[in-house]
């Protein structure tokens, strides 16, 4: 039973009191017939009142259970210890907090486990020959040719798999573990907060050194640096010095014939980038700064350290020490790996403002390569280059030649700029709008990142983009290009937040599923209905930062979307959107289906970081507590824990 004073009965309550004092005091006019409709009205809200029924269990029954050791939701948990009521009985906090600590361990530990297992698995001699094989088109034998045969339709007279279908498997096999480490990323930072530090850095190193560099694995480069800048110093400065040591399967699967394998120089190069982002901060005792600016110095520095020299380049640019403009002066020249001189030459310029840095940049802004030339752009724009932002106008509103094989690099060139979300970028935008991008797809996307960056005139034009999908497109272009655009929701943003609890942070599980699923379905979709499905995504980002009831309806009826990952956008979008309107579509979010990954349901996570947000939200409103209620019959435990301990009595 649900008391006459809980929250969720408050507006209710101040309803039934205007309704009796019409009754006690009947203006002259009031018929019999409303009066008795008043009557009714009253008594059936006293029955709601008294009667509404109560949680299916209550907390101590949910804790009596023992449920909450087994859930593989971590959001219950971090709403527990970020948000729990302050008047909650210590005894019942307590027993909570066992069950935690059980429930965190048993994830961790069983993800580890996976990752060593996969790792064991890649490393293996087999997996070795395979990919040896695979790259030399030459027969595969037994156990692997059937697999790729059933898996992935390999020629069964040749046996020889191409380079695609190795990508596709390598893509896969990526692809299953991304769950699990979008789950266990919250979980670690559950283990911070229960002052579980040691399991929290050895989870992220693993994720660092288990995944190629990206958007997840920078996550669990952020989630180290969250820990602060003492925890964070010192952990990186140990995993430079020991990454050997520190790699999955220990020190004798660090090297194999004499060269370091990858997940070490993934690891210490990570290890490198976030030094140089200490360096910069305001946290490091002066002599922490200098062992850290040495350890980048170094292995900036001898050929035995070749393999660092990028994510030493980077962090010295990340540091703005001036120690660091002769080195990576020196890295600018390492003709060996492209990738060593553009990380010297981002770090000068965008570090150190170097004109000679700046002016090489420039002139890659030419180049006959599609990548060199938007890996230029993004470099100056970061630099705030004049250079940056007129050739991202000038290639934006450039017609393309019907017959051109080029790669189409425009639509990556408006989500650069719509990432930057400066002013500069922001007219650059808006002038390639007004002078016209060329085809009525490309004036639709930048009207949506315009939307996405704050400017409210189109939101017109993004309702209209979602009901299109005759879009007049170049010949050539998405096949090469919608594949390349990276995910709409940063890892900085999903990953970097600290301090005081905001949707932003409650739904970063969400953001990254959401990056996990989109990945996905570029894979699988043909490029025509890649380029309506980028369209929905994109409008749900933009929807997210208006304060609009038209904007909330859309997002509401992208509820109903075929696609999992346009669902999941929606919900995110319905969690942080900002004034009261998005609290009825978090509810309507609630009761969506998010789909899953090899079995497993996303929903459960879903729902309680949409339950997390209108508890932040909208703490007082009886919407939020009619949510919780229902909250407490959900499937899952986590739901349900999170249901139970905002209704607990106090």
């Amino acid at each position: 039973m649900v008391p006459v004073n809980h929250p969720e009965n408050k507006a209710l309550i101040k309803e039934l009191r205007s309704w009796m004092s019409t009754l006690v005091h009947p203006p002259v006019s009031f018929p019999w017939r409303s009066r008795l409709s008043a009557w009714a009205a009253v008594a059936l809200g006293l029955m709601v009142c008294w009667t509404s029924p109560a949680p299916a269990e209550t907390l101590s029954e949910f804790l009596d259970s023992g449920a909450l050791k087994s859930t593989t939701n971590p959001i219950p948990i971090n709403y527990f210890l970020e948000q729990a009521p302050a008047t909650l009985p210590e005894a019942e906090r307590q027993r909570a907090m066992d069950q935690i600590n059980t429930a965190l361990r048993r994830q961790t530990s069983t993800l580890g486990r996976l990752t060593e297992e996969m790792a064991g698995a890649m490393s293996s001699p087999t997996m070795s020959e395979f990919n040896k094989q695979a790259q030399e088109s030459m027969t595969v034998t037994g156990i692997m040719k059937q697999m790729l045969l059933q898996e992935y339709g390999i020629d069964s007279h040749t046996g020889k798999p191409t380079q695609r279908q190795v990508a596709q498997m390598q893509q896969e096999t990526r692809q299953g573990m991304m769950d699990p480490w979008i789950r266990g990323i919250e979980s670690a930072h559950a283990l911070e907060k229960i002052g579980q530090m040691q399991a929290a850095a050895r989870f992220y190193m693993n994720g660092i050194q288990s995944l190629p560099p990206d958007w997840l694995s920078d996550s669990c480069l952020n989630g180290i640096l969250g820990m602060g800048p003492q925890r964070a110093y010192t952990l990186l400065v140990w995993i430079v010095n020991n990454a050997e040591s520190a790699a999955l399967g220990g020190k004798g699967m660090a090297t194999r014939n004499g060269q370091t394998t990858v997940n070490v120089i993934w690891l210490r190069g990570a290890a490198l980038q976030g030094l140089g982002i200490l360096v910069a901060g305001s946290g490091l005792t002066t002599e922490q700064r200098e062992q850290a600016v040495q350890l980048l110095l170094t292995y900036a520095r001898g050929k035995e350290n070749a393999a660092y020299f990028a994510d030493a380049a980077t962090g010295l640019g990340r540091s703005h020490d001036p120690r660091a403009v002769a080195p990576l002066q020196d890295l600018v020249g390492w003709k060996k790996d492209p990738d060593v001189s553009l990380a010297a030459l981002r770090g000068l310029a965008i570090g150190f403002k170097d004109e000679a840095a700046l002016k090489k940049i420039r002139g890659w802004l030419d180049d006959d390569s599609p990548e060199v030339q938007l890996k230029a752009e993004i470099a100056l724009l970061e630099a705030g280059d004049d250079a940056g932002y007129a050739w991202a106008l000038e290639v934006i509103t450039s017609t393309r030649d019907s017959g051109s094989s080029k790669q189409d690099i425009r639509p990556r060139v408006v989500r650069d700029l719509v990432a930057r979300r400066d002013d500069r970028s922001r007219k650059t935008l808006q002038q390639a709008l007004k002078q016209g991008a060329g085809n009525d797809w490309l004036d639709a996307w930048i009207a949506i990142g315009l939307l996405e960056m704050g400017d409210s005139t189109q939101l017109g034009a993004a309702r209209a983009a979602l009901h299109k999908t005759d879009w007049t497109l170049d010949r050539r272009g998405a096949i090469s290009v919608w594949r390349e655009i990276s995910p709409l929701i940063s890892a900085a943003a999903q990953t970097a937040l600290t301090g005081a609890v905001d949707v932003q942070r409650v739904t970063r599980v969400v953001g990254n599923m959401i990056a996990s699923e989109q990945a996905r379905a570029v894979e699988r979709k043909t490029d025509r209905n890649l380029v309506s499905l980028q369209i929905r995504w994109q409008v749900c980002d933009a929807f997210a930062v208006v304060d609009d009831p038209a904007a909330t309806a859309g997002l509401v009826a992208l509820l109903a979307d075929p696609e999992p990952s346009v669902r999941l956008s929606a919900a995110r979008g319905l969690a942080v959107q900002p004034g009261t309107a998005a609290l009825g579509g978090i509810i309507k979010a609630f009761g969506t289906d998010f789909g899953g990954e090899a079995g497993i349901s996303r929903t459960p996570e879903v729902r309680a970081a949409l339950l997390r947000a209108a508890l932040s939200r909208s703490p007082n409103d009886p919407r939020t507590w009619k949510l919780a209620k229902d909250a407490t019959h959900d499937a899952d435990a986590g739901v349900r824990f999170i249901g139970l301990v905002a209704l607990a009595p106090n």
